[in-house]
């Protein structure tokens, strides 16, 4: 198994892991479902946005931070502590990283006040994970389906739950475990939001080999990348001490940090990129998706 596929399995294990309350999951041999009666997957090239195709030294640092009824349940019986690590938030704060997190709603119930902590932080964008962090098809890694019919109620109660804690609005939505299909492309959109996964899995999910995150991510991170962690916990225990390499070797290597909404204002306001604005499809920065450009989110 390629270093590659590797790093995107471990991402995607730990949303499945966590979701089955520790329990052994069988999982399939790609991103994609492999048994039962999937729906047709959505493959659209231009439809989810996994990189922003500019020639900067930039990329987004972006975290899921997961919670499902039976992590609730493990965290109140006393199982579990919490589910994310506060050293991975103070680590990010300390080197004034600005960052992406994709917050379920059950996770903003859980956990209002850090919520809002998230909300009111300049270098914070708030993205949509969900409300209970459930696939959108079956057999995603183990994940508990959804269900036909269910996927727009439940994203919508994410929207409002973050909203209505938070104040902000997400714009932009990540599927767990990043399965989806056809019909769910379309079922987003509608509802004003961004399909926004990764290039880069950063391959933190149940890795307590913080080393090979390091070196997973330095050797494939590029310009415009969006790079996925965890939000730590139990789910993602070395996730700390790989970011204290991270950081500072890219920053070594002539890289900065921004938001999502960052690195697609790069593109649309100005930054020389390797494809050119008119040649873009129309699809990656539609008119209701464009970052402003009077205030442009911070690169640092």
């Amino acid at each position: 198994m390629s270093r590659r596929r590797f790093g995107t399995r471990l991402f995607l294990i730990a949303c499945a892991v966590a979701a089955a309350g520790g329990l052994g999951l069988l999982l399939g041999s790609s991103l994609s479902p492999s048994r039962g009666e999937p729906r047709e997957e959505a493959r659209p090239s231009s439809a989810i946005l996994t990189r922003v195709p500019i020639s900067a030294k930039v990329v987004a640092l972006t975290f899921d931070f997961d919670m499902t009824p039976g992590m609730l349940f493990r965290m109140q019986s006393g199982e579990v502590e919490a589910w994310y690590d506060p050293t991975v938030l103070h680590v990010l704060r300390q080197e004034r990283i600005p960052y992406t997190i994709f917050i379920t709603g059950l996770a903003t119930l859980t956990y209002p006040d850090l919520a809002r902590s998230f909300a009111h932080d300049r270098l914070v964008e708030l993205g949509n994970h969900s409300h209970r962090h459930f696939a959108f098809t079956p057999d995603c890694f183990g994940l508990p389906f959804i269900g036909e019919g269910r996927a727009q109620e439940d994203i919508e109660t994410a929207q409002q739950t973050i909203q209505r804690i938070t104040g902000v609005t997400p714009r932009y939505f990540r599927f767990p475990g990043g399965c989806l299909g056809a019909g769910d492309v379309a079922i987003v959109n509608n509802l004003g939001l961004r399909i926004v996964h990764w290039d880069v899995a950063a391959g933190d999910a149940f890795n307590p080999d913080a080393d090979s995150i390091i070196h997973y991510v330095g050797d494939r991170a590029r310009p415009g990348s969006i790079i996925a962690f965890h939000l730590g916990g139990p789910n993602a225990p070395a996730t700390a001490d790989a970011l204290r390499a991270i950081i500072p070797s890219l920053r070594a290597h002539g890289y900065k940090f921004t938001t999502v909404t960052g690195l697609l204002s790069l593109l649309e306001c100005g930054a020389k990129g390797p494809v050119g604005r008119r040649s873009l499809p129309f699809s990656l920065t539609p008119a209701a998706w464009k970052a402003p450009c009077r205030d442009k989110p911070p690169v640092l």
